[in-house]
């Protein structure tokens, strides 16, 4: 049986406001905390994104250091995917000993909570199938995504883990619900070092979580780390949205995408990403507990 971050009628959950209100999910050894995202059917922003109308989930942090050691440990021993990039120990985040076939990735001390970069389009795909798949040893390259060459794929249809759509992700970031939308991912309209992370001012990432959410209760969607999604921009790229610790103000505004896009392989140290939900079809009203911590097992 799988649990999910949503009550599907599997779990008795009492009902609950949508806007910030957060549920917990443990899959294995990861665990992520969730807001869901309500306002079925809103109006799309003035840049045309933004209209969601289905009810869905989206992490409330981008994955951590922490979170992806452990995926590391449970599929890269040989690491014939390269999902770690030597950039990660050299920058001080995730270290990795040993030789291949006996690979080991641990944290650096105090980087547990910062967010992972160094991660591309493909191994988003690869952690969310992980997930998708329940962890362990399960597989990584079927699943929501069946893994290829980083621009053919789409989500497959029913409940599951997913790297957001552009709309779900632009939706989580600016809209704020009676409100309209913000210009900035953390619901203001203007911005400075004091609500995000960002043009260098703390040299390097935050822990995720250091500064304000916002109107979903949803953290660094304005910095600390540009963020992949699914679109696929020109033909050759992935988007890519959000800011980071070291890109100006303008990268982090809502009307910008066309220059925020990269190859689906691109690894660098301003890019990570998050993970989000979506119901499956036919699913009926939701409603979730705050803080609730559900379990997500293998079949079987």
């Amino acid at each position: 049986m799988s649990i999910h971050p949503f009550a599907t009628g599997k779990v008795p959950f009492a009902a609950a406001c949508f806007v910030g209100v957060m549920a917990s999910i443990a899959t294995a050894e990861v665990q992520m905390q969730w807001a869901v995202i309500g306002n079925e059917g809103n109006a799309a922003d003035t840049t045309g994104f933004g209209r969601v109308d289905y009810r869905y989930s989206i992490a409330r942090h981008e994955v951590t250091n922490a979170q992806y050691a452990e995926f590391l440990n449970a599929k890269a021993r040989n690491d014939v995917h390269g999902l770690y990039n030597e950039s990660m120990g050299t920058s001080n985040n995730i270290v990795r000993t040993g030789a291949p076939g006996s690979y080991s990735y641990s944290v650096a001390s105090g980087r547990g909570d910062h967010p992972v970069a160094w991660v591309s389009f493909m191994d988003s795909m690869r952690f969310v199938n992980w997930l998708q798949n329940g962890q362990g040893d399960a597989d990584t390259e079927t699943g929501t995504y069946a893994v290829g060459g980083g621009l053919s794929e789409s989500r497959a249809s029913g409940e599951r883990f997913v790297i957001a759509s552009e709309d779900e992700w632009y939706k989580a970031a600016f809209h704020r619900p009676g409100m309209g939308y913000a210009v900035y991912g953390c619901s203001t309209d203007a911005i400075s070092a004091s609500v995000a992370n960002y043009a260098d001012f703390w040299e390097g990432t935050t822990a995720v979580g250091q500064f304000a959410a916002n109107a979903y209760g949803v953290f660094d969607m304005a910095g600390n780390l540009s963020e992949w999604n699914e679109a696929i921009i020109g033909g050759s790229a992935r988007g890519i949205r959000g800011g980071s610790w070291s890109a100006s103000e303008g990268y982090m505004h809502s009307g910008t995408r066309a220059v925020f896009v990269d190859e689906p392989i691109k690894e660098n140290g301003d890019i990570g990403f998050r993970v989000a939900f979506v119901p499956g079809p036919g699913v009926g009203a939701i409603t979730v507990v705050s803080a609730v911590l559900v379990r997500r097992r293998r079949a079987g």
